[in-house]
């Protein structure tokens, strides 16, 4: 009896170093391959431009490469006083389109010229104009009325793992550069392996006497494996799921 014991603990403690060899040797291999998609993605980042879409819509990868001490430094360069930790630091340069157009409105009224104009047009306007010239005093007052400036941005997750942000802008306005900065946006990732050792007391009431049980075991996602040793002993093996 004793020696089948003895033939079970052999069998499973081979069983448990095959498998922690297999699960080392997978995070060793995983390890090397995501070293080296990090470098190859620093570097697509590093040679990436601004990309205009259509008329409305322009793209440009996220810069998520930065330590949160290089970020400290930008920010501090940005003279941006904050009350927290930066996460993501956006640039952006917009430029209105030039047009020639003819003036909406022109007003002749004694020795007063009256103006209004519209930018880009009348109908949905970003910049109100108006302007009065007094042909005798050779002077003018302008004024400038502005309505909200909408620009919509998107930030997706392409599947190499890269992050994109996508801009949507009125069609007379140009974006010039974007220039996006930030720590790693990776969600944390959950270990699907994990190494569980543990200890227990326990009573045999039959023989009054107690049981040291030590156990040890690993975790794969869901799934839990675990071998146990007690003084009495014994030796068990149990295969669990989380549910």
């Amino acid at each position: 009896m004793k020696k089948n014991i003895e033939n079970i603990l052999v069998t499973i403690v081979i069983i448990l170093i095959f498998v922690l060899i297999n699960i080392n040797n997978r995070w060793y291999y995983k390890k090397k391959i995501d070293e080296e998609r990090r470098k190859y993605n620093t570097e697509l980042i590093r040679n990436d431009s601004l990309i205009k879409v259509s008329e409305t819509q322009y793209s440009k990868l996220i810069a998520d490469t930065l330590t949160i001490s290089q970020l400290n430094r930008k920010v501090k360069q940005l003279q941006i006083e904050l009350k927290a930790k930066p996460k993501v630091i956006t640039e952006t340069k917009y430029i209105p389109k030039e047009i020639e157009k003819e003036v909406e409105v022109v007003k002749v009224v004694g020795d007063t010229v009256k103006i209004e104009d519209y930018y880009p047009n009348k109908e949905s306007y970003f910049v109100k104009y108006e302007n009065e010239i007094s042909i005798k005093d050779k002077k003018g007052s302008s004024k400038f009325f502005f309505n909200p400036l909408k620009v919509t941005s998107v930030v997706s997750q392409r599947k190499d793992g890269l992050f994109q942000i996508d801009f949507k802008t009125p069609e007379w306005l140009e974006i010039s550069s974007v220039n996006i900065q930030s720590t790693p946006l990776e969600k944390e990732k959950v270990k699907n392996f994990g190494i569980l050792i543990g200890a227990g007391i326990g009573r045999n009431f039959d023989e009054n006497k107690n049981n040291i049980r030590i156990e040890s075991g690993i975790r794969f996602k869901r799934m839990y494996l675990d071998l146990g040793f007690n003084t009495s002993n014994t030796a068990d093996l149990t295969l669990k799921f989380e549910l």
